[in-house]
């Protein structure tokens, strides 16, 4: 994946477009804040913010259970 820099990073966490979503949105203010800082500092990882690319992968299964 593929990210312009942090904020685009953390947009997902911020929205609603996955389950880590609602957890971030059920955080108060404070804790949310430091989360989002810490998530940060390991993003920029001592570097200047900008561009970053990261592996993802989605694993997911498909059948049908015999009656």
């Amino acid at each position: 994946m593929n990210f312009t820099d942090f904020e685009d990073f953390w947009a997902p966490f911020d929205g609603s477009e996955s389950g880590f979503a609602a957890y971030v949105a059920n955080l108060d203010a404070g804790q949310r804040d430091r989360f989002k800082r810490a998530l940060q500092l390991a993003y920029l990882d001592g570097s200047a913010d900008g561009s970053r690319s990261y592996f993802a992968s989605a694993w997911a299964a498909c059948g049908v259970r015999p009656v």
